[in-house]
């Protein structure tokens, strides 16, 4: 997002084994910066919405290289937990 070469970031890291499972939580732009506007603390870069977007655009490109699990965040914090604890104990079930 911040225009760094991604073949170059992804030919760096070839050599590091992949994850079992790796999660991305994707949230909507939108709702980023109802949340960061209701923190007590935030950083300017992210208060934009076209920086979230092209943020979550260049995530979205990387969940999809390296298979990620994409989890929709925009919900509760409860309902966001619910989906991660879903994702991982399917895994786990699959690894025994």
């Amino acid at each position: 997002a911040s225009k760094l070469n991604y073949r170059w970031l992804r030919q760096i890291n070839l050599s590091f084994r992949l994850p079992n499972l790796g999660i991305l939580i994707d949230i909507k732009p939108s709702v980023s910066l109802s949340r960061i506007s209701s923190a007590a603390s935030s950083f300017e870069i992210f208060n934009k919405e076209k920086e979230l977007s092209n943020v979550r655009k260049a995530f979205m490109m990387i969940a999809n290289n390296f298979h990620l699990k994409v989890i929709d965040g925009n919900g509760s914090i409860e309902d966001t937990r619910a989906k991660v604890i879903k994702v991982v104990d399917r895994f786990l079930e699959k690894e025994k």
